[in-house]
């Protein structure tokens, strides 16, 4: 796993395993990502900016659309509960 994770990145991962955004069945919007990490609504940008890089890095797919949303990939999973286990310990 690459050390280089933006933190926000983390969080992000972290939030989608919560959220069991593990396929496409169960994809999840970046409101409901944001809304997770800062228990608030609003403020998505800095989650949106991200997605494309966390995507390019093969940890998560998306569909676009009025009933898109992200899920994490097979690697991702497997990062996200590798980080999840990291920030137990």
């Amino acid at each position: 796993m690459p050390p280089e994770f933006h933190k926000l990145d983390k969080r992000i991962l972290s939030a989608m395993l919560d959220l069991y955004a593990i396929s496409k069945e169960r994809r999840v919007t970046v409101a409901k990502i944001a809304e997770h990490v800062v228990h608030a609504k609003g403020a998505t940008q800095p989650y949106v900016e991200r997605m494309p890089e966390l995507r390019r890095r093969g940890l998560t797919d998306s569909k676009r659309g009025k009933t898109g949303g992200h899920w994490l990939t097979t690697e991702g999973l497997r990062v996200a509960e590798l980080l999840k286990s990291q920030d137990s310990t």
